[in-house]
């Protein structure tokens, strides 16, 4: 049961990473000239579409964050829900990395893998409100994808021929935090068994690891 537990809080954190390179993770629908057109990106598929192979234009970091420069009144609503949602993730990350790390050195923390799983489950949540709040200022037309990217020549016309009707966290987001719920609902009944176990509660070396 020992190897079962931690073989199975890793192979649950491994599929978080999973979810979140290669499943989609964020999804948008855009109305153009009244047809709906949806999309669905995973991390990889971003990743590919910024640095291509071959002999494809790769993504300019400095032209990106030079364009943003010249744009920051436009886009200052949205740098605090950006920033939180870029946190909130990559932390949602780091726990599950934890969470196989403690699994692979350390056995039977079980306490520890349940309150990393919870930790995992609010980094989730907060990066589902963190993208509702950045997606809100596109939806609701406040701020222009056009107007970000000087192409103030379209603006007029992308505003009546374009709309953004969604942008959310995708299908990956959910699988993560799925995952997330699993690893707390395993350590949680592993915990629970094992108080009610008469043999766990007569086993000294079990209580000495309680104490500490």
């Amino acid at each position: 049961m020992k190897i079962l537990f931690r073989i199975v809080a890793v192979l649950l954190s491994i599929g978080v990473f999973a979810a979140a390179f290669f499943a989609p993770i964020f999804s948008g629908q855009v109305v153009v000239v009244g047809m709906s057109l949806a999309e669905e990106f995973s991390l990889y598929d971003l990743i590919t579409l910024a640095f291509p192979s071959g002999d494809g234009s790769a993504f300019n970091p400095s032209e990106f964050l030079e364009t943003l420069k010249k744009s920051i009144d436009v886009i200052k609503p949205l740098i605090a829900p950006a920033i939180s949602l870029v946190v909130f993730f990559v932390l949602s990350l780091l726990t599950a990395l934890a969470t196989i790390v403690i699994n692979c050195i350390k056995p039977l923390l079980k306490k520890t893998t349940m309150f990393l799983s919870l930790g995992g489950v609010l980094c989730i949540i907060a990066s589902f409100i963190s993208m509702n709040a950045f997606a809100s200022h596109l939806i609701s037309g406040e701020i222009n994808i056009f107007s970000i990217f000087d192409l103030s020549f379209l603006l007029s016309l992308a505003t009546s021929l374009v709309e953004i009707k969604a942008l959310t966290l995708g299908s990956g987001a959910y699988l993560m935090l799925f995952a997330f719920i699993g690893i707390f609902i395993w350590a949680l009944s592993y915990f629970v068994i094992e108080i009610g176990d008469p043999k766990a509660k007569n086993n000294p070396s079990l209580k000495e690891r309680k104490r500490k």
